[in-house]
């Protein structure tokens, strides 16, 4: 919580004393403070290049400068075997691991690292992930998106990226697994092409090692500043099907997403259940249906409203820069049926004939238990008109984007695997008849989460 008293700043931090200690608090409001004072100074600057105290680059210079000395001098000889620590971590065996080792303690900043321990174990995150390739990319200069970490989580896999001779990052696969289960029943993390999806391999951890997780994601650009049409979602729905089918022929099948990753997972249960295979369950992450869900009027005060805040925000050169591009843009959307603004009243609001879709699979919402005033007062959020299996509300007191983030991400990560072991269960017996909704009370959770 960051406030304004009385002309001068300042921030409350609630954490978890089991994760953090209050020294390791300190320097991440140490680290705050000086990248907050970087961006005043420097503007212009990348926020990955500007100084932390805490990962200060004179304490990796010494190691730098041998290692690069040690990977110029190496040759075929092989390897030697790694040894153990007394702690059961396994000690790093070439340069490359070595460089990795003294990277991540500094930047997540821990004392001890084995070449086996994973980023998210030892209290990685997509903000710690982003400073480590930005840390790797300047002692070697190999370019590895942060991505690489969902494949490659530990040292040990990690490290091989450093060897390999391509320069230009390779893209994610369309299917990749994040965690290793008995793939009984997955779960399949649909998501658009282009976003970020470092809350996926979060999701993971917390189901449990018993289930498989993979994530789902086209390598194409990301659609931006308007919506998807019809035939791209069924397209990227029929390409993502193909692929979870390769790892699960058939259902039960228990897939979810997020904003644009829920409708494309929509799209994929049509397809689906027309082709007879039962879905068992659609995990949505605090997303509306797309359509007739906001108020007309409301959503047009909210967006003028933050267009304005934003526009009063800005120099006077920009300002006046801001007005002739609206001025084109209006003159350029006059009488032009397929405009950006049409494109998007089209998608919210398509009128009388619009057919709203229908299908069986039951519904899991997370959502928050206040959603914004501009949206119509429905509790299942659209999604109860179209499921016939019924829908389950898990409400958190959180934000939109802190669903796939600590702790929340704990809370869905263990509803989420007790309806999989529901899903296993059905395998073998027939389940009881579920109530067409049941709401799920997060206030204990809440109390427990704000007491650390």
């Amino acid at each position: 919580l960051i406030e304004d008293i009385d002309q001068q700043w300042w921030a409350q931090i609630e954490y978890n004393t089991t994760l953090f200690s209050q020294d390791r608090i300190r320097r991440m409001l140490s680290d705050y403070t000086a990248l907050l004072e970087g961006i005043v100074a420097a503007p212009d600057a990348q926020i990955l290049t500007l100084p932390v105290p805490s990962m200060a680059p004179a304490v990796l210079s010494d190691f730098v400068s041998s290692d690069r000395a040690a990977q110029q001098k190496k040759t075929a000889k092989a390897p030697a075997v790694a040894t153990t620590r007394s702690s059961g971590r396994q000690e790093p065996s070439d340069p490359e691991q070595k460089l990795l080792v003294e990277i991540w303690k500094h930047v997540v900043g821990i004392s001890e690292v084995g070449i086996r321990d994973s980023f998210f174990d030892v209290g990685g995150h997509s903000l710690m992930a982003a400073r480590l390739v930005a840390q790797i990319h300047e002692i070697t200069g190999k370019q590895i998106p942060v991505s690489a970490i969902f494949r490659a989580p530990t040292i040990e896999a990690f490290a091989p990226l450093l060897r390999e001779e391509a320069s230009v990052p390779q893209p994610d696969p369309l299917l990749m697994k994040l965690q290793e289960g008995d793939d009984r029943i997955p779960f399949f993390a649909i998501s658009a092409p282009g976003v970020d999806t470092f809350g996926w391999s979060l999701l993971a951890r917390h189901l449990g090692r018993d289930h498989s997780v993979y994530k789902v994601q086209s390598s194409g650009p990301a659609v931006l500043y308007r919506p998807f049409t019809k035939q791209e979602l069924q397209t990227l729905a029929q390409e993502y099907i193909a692929a979870l089918r390769s790892v699960q022929p058939h259902g039960p099948y228990c897939l979810g997403g997020m904003c644009e990753g829920a409708l494309i997972a929509q799209e994929m249960i049509l397809e689906l259940e027309s082709q007879g295979e039962p879905v068992g369950c659609f995990a949505i992450f605090d997303t509306w249906v797309l359509e007739n869900s906001q108020i007309r009027s409301l959503w047009a005060i909210d967006y003028y409203r933050q267009r304005f805040q934003f526009f009063r925000r800005l120099l006077w050169p920009e300002k006046i820069a801001a007005v002739k591009r609206f001025g084109q843009r209006l003159l350029l959307s006059t009488g032009n049926a397929d405009s950006l603004t049409t494109q998007w009243g089209r998608a919210y609001w398509p009128g009388g004939d619009f057919l709203e879709p229908r299908f069986r699979a039951p519904v899991l919402l997370f959502k928050r238990a206040r959603q914004p005033y501009y949206y119509v007062r429905d509790r299942r959020m659209g999604w109860g008109n179209r499921s016939s299996g019924g829908v389950e509300i898990c409400e958190l007191n959180c934000g939109h984007e802190e669903f796939l983030r600590q702790p929340q991400v704990g809370i869905v990560g263990q509803l989420l695997a007790n309806k999989l072991q529901e899903l296993r269960d059905f395998q073998t017996r027939r389940p009881e008849a579920a109530p067409a909704q049941a709401i799920y009370s997060m206030q204990s959770m809440s109390k427990t989460l704000e007491a650390h």
